[in-house]
């Protein structure tokens, strides 16, 4: 399908030559490095937070050579991107009149994106969960199910709201000792189809299990955590004054600024120019690492919850992103996350119904870099095997018509998420100890068909894990192969087993 589908949707052609552009007339500091591809950072003036009007949405046309492609995708992390055709080599981008100016000047194919197209805002957005809504929905599915639904609070925002999640399992056994499978959506406030697909997740396992074997083993094997909005403050700015509102409510001075909250997290924090230090950038990544109370209580969560496996969801694209987003930090894991990555792949739907279409890769391959993300701080430092979803593509837009598109959306997805869980039941390994061992922590060390140890983390030769209680010993979700799993207790005694997964 082309890009452009019937005239209105063409896009107006106004083309900007050698940097000249209508707009702001703010200075750009442009700091240009050579690493693989040029990448800049893009610096406003005295000015903190731009104003909407300020910016308009522009469509890049990426060149064909996947090179090429690549190299021009790198330079836009600390922008404000809407969205990505891969298939047809297209970037929405919201820009202002000197950032336009400056990727004029840099080659970029620019054009003005018309009204009710893809990256602006057509439709009326009345339908779609806001936080109260929110809370609504989930305090229903939990007393209706209580048997299988349980809802509370992870932490408070800014403005006092609850950031709520709820688990889904069934009650034989004792939950907290059942291994968990993680899904959080709504890091970015405008990205409003994703706290669908995460209630649907919910929706869909409750409905299912009385009607569904599979679903009824995983529950009473496993349980599923879900977080539905992780950004409410946000999400209630677009509802009422900012529809294209990214980031949170964070105030300086006086004044909403915001903090990318998929920019805050301390893993490869300000790494690879993922992320913008400018206030006023939507892709601002916060004063210093988890300084944002959203930040704090979706680590704590992790912490407290320790899954599995993990789907941040994000909209739009169609891209299943897995760490790491620069593309400096290597991931010695990369065979797990690409295995398990083809099975969401085979399974989930494209806006043109087609299954096997999303693309999967690690986001400097995909889209650009990107630092300080959760994907990435949930498998450098808590052992997650966590990948982000971007949800539907060109067809829906920004902010799809609700009536049109949501349940299509959430539809979609469904082949996704439930490969990952079928995944996790299909990998995880439950190990127990043979002395009377209380561990707090455990590492891991792959070993490759020679009997030499092979590197499993791009830090160091062992990977950390946190200690995963199961029904009947520790639970850890391991590529296949031959691992070596050395627990440790907090007086430092050790006891090392070799386990092999298939």
């Amino acid at each position: 399908m082309a890009y452009s589908t019937s005239p209105e949707k063409k896009a107006t052609r106004g083309r900007f030559r050698n940097g000249s552009a209508n707009g702001s007339s703010r200075r750009v500091a442009c700091l240009l490095t050579a690493a693989s591809g040029i990448a800049f950072f893009v610096t406003l003036s005295q000015g903190g937070a731009r104003a909407n009007d300020e910016k308009q949405v522009v469509h890049i046309q990426l060149p064909a050579s996947k090179q090429a492609r690549a190299s021009q995708l790198s330079e836009l992390g600390a922008l404000d991107v809407l969205g990505i055709d891969t298939s047809h080599g297209i970037v929405d981008v919201r820009a202002s009149g000197s950032e336009i100016s400056f990727l004029a000047a840099r080659g970029f194919d620019l054009s003005f994106a018309p009204p009710n197209s893809m990256g602006t805002l057509a439709f009326d957005i009345q339908q779609y969960l806001t936080p109260e809504k929110l809370a609504e929905r989930l305090a229903t599915l939990a007393s209706q199910h209580p048997e299988l639904v349980r809802v509370w609070s992870i932490g408070k925002t800014h403005e006092g709201r609850d950031i709520l999640a709820a688990e889904v399992t069934s009650r034989t056994g004792d939950s907290a000792r059942k291994p968990a499978a993680l899904f959080n959506a709504m890091h970015h406030a405008r990205e409003l189809m994703t706290t669908e697909v995460a209630v649907d997740i919910i929706e869909t396992l409750v409905a299912e299990y009385d009607t569904n074997q599979e679903t009824r083993r995983l529950l009473e094997d496993f349980r599923v955590v879900v977080v539905p909005q992780v950004n409410p403050d946000g999400n209630a700015r677009v509802h009422s004054s900012s529809r294209y509102w990214r980031k949170n409510t964070w105030n300086d001075g006086g004044r909403v600024v915001g903090v990318d909250l998929n920019r805050n997290y301390p893993a490869l924090w300000n790494a690879c120019q993922g992320s913008s230090g400018d206030k006023g950038s939507d892709s601002y990544r916060g004063p210093q690492p988890a300084s944002e109370p959203e930040t704090q209580a979706m680590m704590a969560l992790v912490r407290s919850v320790k899954p599995l496996v993990n789907i941040s969801y994000h909209a739009y694209g169609e891209l299943i992103i897995h760490p790491f987003g620069c593309r400096t930090e290597k991931n010695p894991a990369q065979a797990l996350f690409t295995a398990v990555g083809a099975r969401m792949k085979a399974e989930l739907v494209s806006d043109e119904g087609r299954k096997g279409s999303y693309e999967l890769g690690a986001a400097p391959d995909v889209i650009y870099p990107a630092d300080g993300t959760d994907v990435d701080w949930q498998w450098k430092e808590e052992g997650v095997v966590s990948f982000a979803i971007e949800v539907g593509s060109s067809r829906q837009g920004f902010q799809p018509d609700y009536a049109r598109w949501r349940n299509t959306a959430v539809t979609n997805q469904r082949g996704g998420w439930k490969a990952l869980l079928a995944a996790m039941v299909d990998g995880t390994v439950v190990v127990q100890t043979t002395s009377p061992l209380s561990p707090v922590e455990a590492t891991v060390r792959s070993v490759v068909e020679s009997g030499e140890h092979a590197p499993f983390d791009a830090d160091h030769a062992t990977k950390r894990f946190p200690i995963r209680p199961a029904q009947n010993g520790f639970a850890f979700f391991l590529p296949a192969g031959t691992h070596e799993i050395t627990f440790r207790d907090a007086m430092g005694q050790e006891e090392t087993q070799v386990v092999t997964t298939h």
